[in-house]
């Protein structure tokens, strides 16, 4: 997906005012593939981000522009089985609109049918023409609706591309070995660091509106082998469904960072988000999220300890090409 975002914020300083721009663009790519019918699979991971600093302040002449990126890709194998039931969620939805109280085998054999539109999408040029009359077929078999009314057809539309989106049930651990990048500001590279990386996700929906997600991430990384840099992170979060185009979140995100720079020991730090997200079709989307960071560190060489707070707001728009 492609992803562009823009935070901007106003500077004042004995009354001379400018301006900080931070677009962003990044592109990912997070998948895998199961051995046989096992729980076993292998996977490869990918993340770049573009970050353009453009600011202007009165005292500081002309605009300066200042770009830097940063990425990590890593690949290994992993256990478990986290199934992504947002289809069957969406057929939920649906009979819900139908007023049709659908058993357990009927909301998971039209899941399985919604989730195979990439197909069509491959197949036909203009796949609605195929896809929506085959689930009206599809409810018809199963003797749910003969035929559905215009407004029924355009709710399913609505449905199929609306919310939910990427609802896990299940769990699943992995491990592999690769790299990140620090900042890379112009064509000064400051360097990869490498190692593991080892990470457990999963979710599970409490019903057809709530839904609880949880992640852990570990890494060992080391630049030269002599020194090695441990991060522990841990993330839960709780959402809850406002229809087909808004979801609501809150959450709470921790980690602990032992550095290896002059002077600090080690950084730790608690975040906790309340997200607002509208879905406006099938590839966009609108996030705002409200936050309040606490983090802190040990300085080695003064013997103390800092710790601060932010509370911060941030807006963006996601935008995925499939």
């Amino acid at each position: 997906y492609n992803r562009i975002s823009n935070d901007s914020v106003l500077y004042e300083n004995d009354g001379e005012i400018g301006y900080h721009l931070s677009p962003q663009l990044g592109t990912s790519i997070d998948g895998g593939l199961y051995l046989g019918q096992t729980p076993w699979f292998v996977y490869l991971s990918e993340a770049c981000l573009i970050e353009w600093d453009v600011y202007d302040w009165e005292w500081e002449m002309g605009v300066h522009f200042s770009p830097d990126i940063t990425g990590e890709v890593f690949m290994g194998g992993g256990f478990g089985k986290a199934r992504d039931v947002t289809a069957a969620a969406k057929a939920w939805d649906f009979y819900d609109e139908l007023k049709v109280s659908a058993n357990k085998d009927e909301i998971e054999s039209l899941g399985e049918l919604i989730s195979t539109r990439w197909r069509y999408q491959l197949k036909h040029w203009y796949y609605p023409k195929y896809f929506y009359p085959d689930i009206e077929t599809h409810l018809a078999d199963c003797g749910i609706v003969e035929r559905l009314e215009p407004y029924q057809t355009l709710r399913l539309r609505e449905i199929v591309l609306g919310f939910p989106h990427y609802r896990l049930s299940g769990n699943r651990i992995r491990i592999g070995i690769g790299g990140t990048s620090e900042p890379w500001f112009y064509w000064f590279g400051s360097g990869w660091w490498w190692g593991v990386q080892s990470k457990i996700e999963g979710g599970y929906p409490l019903s057809r509106r709530w839904q609880v997600n949880w992640e852990g991430l570990g890494e060992i990384l080391t630049q030269d082998f002599s020194s090695i840099e441990p991060t522990l992170r841990g993330r839960g979060e709780l959402v809850y469904y406002l229809g087909d185009r808004f979801n609501t979140s809150a959450g709470i995100d921790a980690f602990y960072w032992s550095v290896f720079q002059p002077g600090l020991e080690y950084r730790v730090g608690v975040r906790l988000p309340l997200s607002l997200n509208l879905y406006i079709e099938d590839k966009v989307n609108l996030t705002a999220t409200l936050s309040y960071d606490i983090h802190g560190g040990e300085d080695r060489l003064n013997n103390s300890m800092s710790v601060f707070g932010k509370l911060w707001l941030q807006a963006s728009i996601a935008w995925r090409l499939m």
